[in-house]
């Protein structure tokens, strides 16, 4: 339970995130890169203690925020 309590403050920075790309900026690309990678982290965040190898979810969620990254330096 404390893993929960420990990143609410991560999932409510990911919320306003999202709110903020695609309702200031109408990026449905990069608001959908971020809730694929907070998706990606949840499934570790909760089930990587009985299942180790969802830690592997960290390698979609790096993806998602490298192609992230790439998309800002493109638009700059």
């Amino acid at each position: 339970m404390w893993a929960i309590y420990r990143n609410a403050p991560f999932a409510i920075m990911g919320v306003i995130t999202v709110l903020y790309l695609v309702g200031w900026y109408g990026e449905w690309l990069m608001a959908s890169l971020v809730c694929a990678s907070f998706a990606c982290y949840l499934g570790v965040v909760l089930g990587a203690r009985n299942n180790p190898m969802l830690g592997m979810l960290m390698i979609p969620k790096t993806i998602c925020y490298i192609w992230l990254v790439s998309l800002l330096l493109v638009r700059m």
